[in-house]
C-alpha cells in the first residue's frame, strides 16, 4: 500500500469515527433550514418585579440577564394560570379560546402552537404542569405534541403523579422529574428536525398546605415549594423583600419575602444549565424564551396574589439565537407570545388574535399601540373573589374597571398606579373604553 493510500485510508477512518461520535453536529449542520429549535421555559406564579430573584440564579442570569433581551411591558390578559396557559397556546383572547377558569377541559388544542410548529416540522415536546385540574382531560396527549409528560398532581413528602405519554407514572420532586425527563428526551431529540420544548415548572408556585389539601393560597410568609437539597442554600440569602411604593400588604408589613422563591428556581436553572450544555453538544443554537403563566401582585394594593390588575406585568426574556441584547419597553400582550414563535419558526397561527413582535428580537421598533386585560369571571385574590374586572393598556394611560370603581393612570407620570386621573380626563376615559368595546361582547360569557 503507497503513502497516499494510507493517508487516504487514515483520513476516511477519521471522518467515520467523527460521524459516529458527534452524530447530532452532523446532523445539525446538514438540516441548513434556517429554522431555530426553540426552548420556552414558563414558570409558575413569577411576579415581574427587578431581577433581585433572578440574578441569584447563575445559569437564568449568564443566559437571559446578561445574554438576552428584557421586556419591561410585557403583560397578560387575564392574570390566572389557565387563562395564562391558554392565551400562549392558542394565541387568541380569553374569550375567544374560552378557558376563563382554572379548568383544563375548557381548552380546545387543536389549533395552538404546537400544533402549528409541529405541522411546520418541529419535533415537539410538552413536560410539566400543562393545565390546572389535567388529570380531567380525556386525551393526555394533546394534539401537536410528540412527546408529553403532563404532571397530574402534586402529592407531598417529595412525590408527584403524571402522565407520561398518555400513562400513569409516579415519580419524585415534580421539578426534579422535569429536569431529567425533558433532557432525556432532548438527547433523543431526532437530529434531522428542529426542536420545540414547552417546559413548566411548577416553582416557584407555594406549597399545597393542610392537612385536607385546600391550598392556603395567601400564607403569612408565602412559602415557596423548594426542592429539599435547596432548602438551605446560601446564593439565595440576604435578597431585600420587595416593597415598591404602591406596597400595602398589612400581613407582611416590611415587604414580600423573596428568599424561599430564589431557592424553588434553583431546581429550573439547574434544569437550564444541562439542557444548554446538550444544545452544545448537538450543535443546535435555539431560540430561549423565559416567561411566567401569569404575574402576581405580591403586595402592591393590598394584594398578595392574582386574579387582579395588579398582577398584570409578566417576566419576559429572549436569547440565543438572533436576538439583540439589552432591554425594551414596547408593549406585548401574552397572545403575542405564540405568533412571534410561529413567525420565528417560518409559519403561522390563522386563528390567533396576537401579532408577531418578531422585529422588536432583532433590535427593531414595534410593539402594541394598546392591549385588552380582560377577567371575565374573576378569582381569589387574598382579599376576597375579585369579581369581572377590564382594562385596557396603552404605553400611557391604564384605564381599570374594578370592585365597581373606574380608574385611570397616568403611567409616564404615575408608574406605580397610584393617583386616579379618570375625572380629569374624560375623553381619555372614553376612548380607552371604545377600543375594549371593539373587542369584547359586552354580555356576560
Amino acid at each position: 500500500m503507497s503513502g497516499h493510500q494510507r493517508r487516504r485510508r487514515a483520513l476516511v477512518l477519521i471522518l467515520l469515527l467523527l460521524a459516529i461520535s458527534v452524530p447530532h453536529l452532523t446532523s445539525a449542520a446538514q438540516r441548513g433550514d434556517g429554522r431555530p429549535d426553540i426552548v420556552v421555559v414558563m414558570v409558575d406564579d413569577l411576579g415581574a418585579i427587578d431581577e433581585r430573584v433572578l440574578e441569584r440564579l447563575p445559569n437564568i442570569r449568564e443566559l437571559w440577564l446578561e445574554g438576552g433581551l428584557r421586556f419591561d411591558a410585557a403583560y397578560s390578559e387575564t392574570p390566572l394560570c389557565c387563562p395564562g396557559r391558554a392565551s400562549f397556546l392558542t394565541g387568541q383572547h380569553t374569550r375567544n379560546h374560552g378557558v376563563v377558569r382554572n379548568r383544563a377541559v375548557l381548552l380546545d388544542p387543536s389549533q395552538t402552537i404546537a400544533t402549528a410548529l409541529h405541522d411546520a416540522g418541529y419535533w415537539t415536546i410538552m413536560a410539566g404542569k400543562y393545565l390546572n385540574h389535567a388529570d380531567r382531560l380525556v386525551d393526555k396527549t394533546p394534539d401537536g405534541w410528540d412527546r408529553v409528560a403532563m404532571l397530574r398532581t402534586w402529592l407531598g413528602n417529595m412525590r408527584s403523579n403524571w402522565w407520561l405519554q398518555g400513562r400513569q407514572h409516579q415519580a419524585g420532586y415534580n421539578d426534579r422529574f422535569l429536569l431529567n425527563r425533558s433532557l432525556r428526551w432532548l438527547e433523543r431529540a431526532p437530529t434531522d428536525k428542529p426542536v420545540f420544548m414547552y417546559l413548566l415548572p411548577r416553582a416557584p408556585h407555594f406549597l399545597n398546605s393542610t392537612a385536607s389539601g385546600r391550598v392556603a393560597g395567601y400564607l403569612s410568609p408565602w412559602r415557596a415549594d423548594v426542592e429539599p437539597r435547596y432548602m438551605d442554600d446560601s446564593r439565595c440569602d440576604d435578597i431585600e423583600p420587595w416593597r415598591p411604593p404602591n406596597y400595602r400588604y398589612a400581613k407582611q408589613p416590611n415587604g414580600f419575602p423573596l428568599g424561599d422563591i430564589c431557592r424553588s428556581l434553583l431546581t429550573v436553572d439547574e434544569m437550564v444549565g444541562s439542557l444548554r450544555a446538550e444544545m452544545t453538544r448537538q450543535g443546535r443554537n435555539p431560540l430561549w424564551m423565559f416567561t411566567s403563566d401569569n404575574g402576581m401582585a405580591w403586595g402592591a394594593n393590598g394584594f398578595p396574589l392574582k386574579n387582579v390588575p395588579e398582577a398584570g406585568r409578566l417576566p419576559l426574556y429572549f436569547a440565543g439565537r438572533g436576538v439583540s441584547g439589552g432591554s425594551t419597553d414596547a408593549l406585548v400582550s401574552n397572545i403575542d407570545f405564540g405568533p412571534t414563535l410561529a413567525s420565528v419558526a417560518g409559519t403561522s397561527m390563522p386563528a390567533a388574535d396576537g401579532v408577531t413582535f418578531r422585529r422588536l428580537l432583532r433590535g427593531g421598533r414595534g410593539g402594541r399601540s394598546w392591549m385588552l386585560e380582560d377577567h371575565p369571571v374573576g378569582g381569589r385574590t387574598g382579599r376576597g373573589h375579585s369579581g369581572s374586572w377590564w382594562a385596557v393598556r396603552t404605553p400611557q394611560w391604564h384605564l381599570i374597571d374594578f370592585w365597581g370603581e373606574q380608574r385611570l393612570h397616568d403611567l409616564r407620570a404615575d408608574p406605580w398606579e397610584q393617583v386616579n386621573v379618570a375625572g380629569t380626563n374624560p375623553e381619555t376615559v372614553q376612548r380607552l373604553r371604545f377600543l375594549r368595546n371593539t373587542i369584547v361582547d359586552t354580555k356576560e360569557p
